[in-house]
């Protein structure tokens, strides 16, 4: 793991924040909304989950060394990324939660809701602009993160914010280097893992078909072809009850279309959800093509 100084502990957190309430749970954390009570900013508070830290792995340090590894890299990676549709993330540290010592990431406050939950309250956005902007800002995070050498490897709607038509790409807790990384510290990623979302998930590492790090990053626009058909009909390409079904249904690449939608969004879905990686559009495609029909 990080060889790095220990995250301080931050007895008197609750004098200096107050709690709001509780925004979401994940599998690996839960995330509340915290206001400094002198500015009154609002950020958001992630806490490593119970789940996914407990006395299971009290006694296997190479588990608990494989958690907090995960968690700092988080930290790691997104404290170094500056771009408008990216969360941001402000410090890293331990308070004391329900008499236990829990670990913290202080993050960014972002209003609105997931796109899941919009979409899941509102109906899918059909409006070609709204859209529009969506991808566009989708696409140019996306860029960003690639030319940083970053995948973020759980690209889902539940991983987007949206509010006012400004989207912003949260949850870094998989991303990873597929390029060098900036120091020794960060562990190759292993590619016979899969890492994701299934529903979201690349065929390629559904069926571990990757060989190559630098493969990762179509994996990504993959997934960002699954969050662009889920936007418009309110539906996933790909379903199925069970796993082994979903990996048949998946491998054929057959997705029943969208009725009366725009060409262009109907292009930018069928470029990415290609079977093939090797004939699956990158992001300079992407951003080339499509960016130039929605000028």
């Amino acid at each position: 793991m990080f060889k790095r100084k220990v995250e301080p502990l931050i007895d008197d957190f609750f004098k200096i924040y107050r709690y709001i309430d509780k925004i979401d749970k994940g599998f690996y954390s839960t995330v509340y909304t915290v206001q400094h009570v002198i500015s009154n900013d609002k950020y958001a508070l992630k806490l490593l989950s119970e789940s996914h830290y407990d006395s299971s792995c009290l006694n296997n340090n190479s588990k608990q060394d494989d958690i907090k590894y995960h968690w700092f890299k988080e930290y790691e990676i997104v404290q170094k990324l500056n771009h408008p549709n990216i969360i941001k993330i402000d410090q890293i540290f331990k308070v004391r939660w329900n008499n236990m010592i829990k670990n913290c990431l202080l993050l960014e406050y972002v209003p609105g809701k997931t796109l899941q939950k919009y979409i899941l309250a509102h109906g899918p956005i059909v409006n070609l602009d709204e859209f529009n902007k969506i991808i566009k800002q989708l696409l140019s995070a996306l860029n960003y993160i690639f030319n940083q050498g970053i995948v973020h490897r759980d690209i889902k709607s539940e991983n987007i914010m949206y509010h006012d038509g400004l989207i912003k790409l949260i949850d870094f807790g998989l991303a990873n280097y597929y390029r060098t990384p900036p120091s020794s510290e960060y562990k190759p990623i292993d590619l016979s893992k899969k890492a994701g979302t299934v529903l979201y998930m690349a065929p390629e590492l559904i069926f571990s078909l990757i060989f190559d790090l630098q493969q990762l990053p179509k994996c990504d626009i993959w997934s960002l072809g699954v969050v662009s058909y889920y936007i418009i009909s309110g539906k996933l390409p790909f379903v199925a009850p069970t796993l082994l079904e979903f990996k048949n249904v998946i491998m054929t690449g057959i997705y029943t279309p969208i009725e009366n939608i725009d060409k262009s969004i109907e292009y930018l879905i069928s470029k990415c959800l290609v079977i093939n990686a090797v004939d699956r559009f990158d992001i300079d495609q992407l951003l080339m093509i499509y960016m130039q029909k929605n000028q």
